[in-house]
């Protein structure tokens, strides 16, 4: 069996499993097993499944196939990773400030379960990687502001928010 990457971030989860087994014999049938936490589903006469899974966890899996009397089984231990999808979320107070007015971009980002382990900001052309920012812009116009944030297990969100900028008189 052949999965081209075992992380899958937020649910559903759209899982493609393709089996890569080869046999001089002449497989007659095909059945596929997906185990976490002592449940199981079960896919039969298939050569690949297309399935989605809807709960976090890691899973096993079980592909038996079947030449005549012969009996193959392949079992792959967390081939799949289901995790949670952090949620990036940016606030601030107003959507318009004044030249070298102070502005802090709080990271109000949030997970299901499991942490954020690492932020990025894209301010401009200024790179950030702490929680919340406090900037001033010294000139007008429309300025955007990008929020990157990975969990512990490698999950990514991003949002991306624009505030202007006016000219102070």
């Amino acid at each position: 069996a052949d999965i081209l990457n075992n992380l899958f971030c937020g649910l559903p989860a759209q899982v493609n499993i393709e089996n890569k087994s080869t046999s001089t014999a002449t497989i007659t049938r095909y059945d596929w097993k997906l185990y976490s936490n002592g449940d199981s589903t079960t896919f039969s006469g298939t050569n690949n499944i297309a399935t989605t899974i809807n709960t976090y966890g890691m899973y096993d899996v079980r592909l038996t196939a079947t030449a005549g009397n012969c009996i193959m089984d392949t079992i792959i231990t967390d081939m799949l990773n289901i995790q949670p999808k952090p949620l990036a979320v940016i606030a601030f107070d107003k959507p318009e400030y004044c030249e070298y007015e102070e502005i802090t971009f709080t990271n109000n980002s949030t997970i299901e379960f499991g942490n954020i382990v690492k932020t990025e900001w894209l301010v401009v052309n200024n790179k950030y990687e702490t929680n919340d920012v406090t900037t001033s812009f010294d000139a007008k116009g429309d300025k955007n502001i990008f929020l990157k944030v990975t969990s512990e297990h490698n999950c990514t969100d991003e949002t991306a928010v624009s505030v202007k900028v006016n000219p102070t008189t």
